[in-house]
């Protein structure tokens, strides 16, 4: 795949990560720092965010900072593919409209997510244009 997709680069999911980091540590105001940390788009915001992470609970600053940073964190996400998305909503929705048509052919599968998007997007013109 790297061979192929030479810019493309392995991003891991946020939310993942912060389902399983939110086992050990709990709390309103640590879920607020750890996605603090993850959405700064500046290295020394990050770096500020994380200190003032490890200032509150610094086992759990230590656990964040073993989690990859750079494969989640927006201030680590290169800007090549013009993309900062720390989740994968886009998969999952792809997924769901995938999975849904997915005993059909596929030819078939693609033609219904293709009328299932033009519907939403109708509906959703449809709504702005009654605001």
């Amino acid at each position: 795949m790297a061979n192929i997709f030479v810019y493309a680069e392995h991003q891991n999911c946020a939310k993942h990560i912060y389902a399983n980091w939110k086992k050990m540590y709990k709390g309103q105001e640590l879920k607020f720092l750890f996605w603090k940390a993850v959405n700064v788009t500046y290295e020394a915001d990050f770096n500020a965010a994380i200190k003032e992470l490890g200032a509150k609970v610094p086992e759990a600053a230590e656990a964040f900072l073993s989690k990859w940073v750079h494969h989640f964190c927006k201030a680590f996400i290169s800007i090549i593919p013009k993309c900062d998305n720390v989740d994968n909503n886009i998969a999952k929705t792809f997924n769901g409209y995938a999975c849904r048509a997915g005993t059909i052919p596929l030819i078939w599968m693609l033609k219904d997510i293709k009328t299932s998007l033009m519907e939403k997007d109708a509906q959703q013109s449809q709504h702005d244009a009654e605001i």
